[in-house]
């Protein structure tokens, strides 16, 4: 089974994550702040993360960090959800680590294609959403 982290301090944005994504075989767990999203990467080995960069606690920037720090490893992708849509903030997201980027509001046609390519990327082949 596939276990998708949606971590974002909105409700209603983590609302409309878990809804865009769920589908037979594929399990959610929630998060509502950096904190929590890192002891849920450790202790669920999520198979990809979407993380709200402003989030409070530790933010995006700081949980990926952290994520990419452990030891051991927990080789999960990290995609950055935010409200940074500037020229140049998908290329800083991407600089950063984050292994893709998706700007709110979130379009769920956009999330799915985003999520099926990482989980394609990585292995996970055959599983729609």
């Amino acid at each position: 089974m596939i276990t998708i982290l949606i971590a974002d301090d909105d409700a209603a944005s983590l609302e409309l994550l878990k809804d865009a994504l769920a589908a037979p075989g594929y399990r959610i767990i929630e998060s509502s702040d950096g904190s929590d999203a890192l002891l849920k990467v450790q202790s669920e080995t999520p198979d990809i993360v979407l993380l709200d960069i402003q989030m409070p606690g530790l933010d995006g920037f700081e949980v990926l960090r952290a994520i990419r720090g452990l030891d051991p490893p927990v080789p999960c992708p990290v995609l950055a959800v935010t409200a940074f849509v500037m020229d140049g903030d998908r290329e800083r997201m991407l600089a950063s680590g984050f292994d893709g980027y998706i700007a709110k509001p979130v379009s769920i046609s956009h999330v799915r294609e985003q999520v099926r390519r990482i989980l394609n990327s990585s292995s996970k082949v055959g599983h729609e959403i």
